[in-house]
């Protein structure tokens, strides 16, 4: 019959390892949200002052884009959708155009995010595995790598390309299992 019994200096040793990937997810998250902010949709049409318009010129004439289907845009808040405009007929969206701008500009922090969040995933597991010696630091260096790319992969997959996810994940995938066969060759 196997003991299974952990001593006490075993589980301290593990709590170390999750606090260190905790610490290293939350560092690299916020790093990368001070040195890349997300963008903010009030800041692209924080400044949009609703301004009721009820013919595709009046629209066009403050700036905004003339829907014909009469659905309600889900960014253009409830509140400012004037009761004059007969939503059959459409109605004035004059959020497109910001919408536009804000949507670009969070397509591309998403993209480059997947990348920093990749990289540094792999940079985590790398010094896990090959570099640090004391294996409550691997670990914690280990699953750290293995959330940051989970997040990677969960938060940013979205906006990419299937090419782009393709390749970047097999890049991932090809170093992992080289680290795997390097480190682990003799067992």
């Amino acid at each position: 019959m196997m003991n299974y019994m952990i001593d006490s200096n075993t589980i301290l040793k593990i709590g170390l390892g999750l606090s260190i990937v905790v610490a290293l997810v939350v560092t690299l998250t916020l790093g990368v949200s001070i040195i890349w902010p997300e963008p903010r949709y009030e800041d692209f049409c924080g400044k949009v002052k609703f301004q009721a318009a009820t013919t595709s010129e009046q629209c066009a004439a403050i700036g905004g884009d003339w829907v014909n289907n009469g659905a309600i845009s889900a960014k253009m808040p409830p509140s400012e959708v004037a009761p004059s405009v007969n939503p059959a007929a459409g109605y004035c969206d004059q959020y497109k155009q910001c919408s536009t701008l804000e949507t670009a500009a969070r397509d591309k922090h998403e993209k480059i995010s997947f990348f920093i969040f990749l990289a540094f995933g792999l940079l985590f597991s790398v010094m896990g595995h090959l570099f640090i010696k004391p294996w409550p630091i691997a670990f914690g260096f280990t699953y750290g790598g293995f959330v940051s790319i989970f997040i990677a992969g969960v938060r940013y997959w979205g906006r990419l390309g299937d090419y782009v996810k393709f390749g970047a994940v097999l890049v991932v995938l090809i170093a992992l299992i080289m680290i795997g066969l390097k480190k682990y060759k003799q067992d």
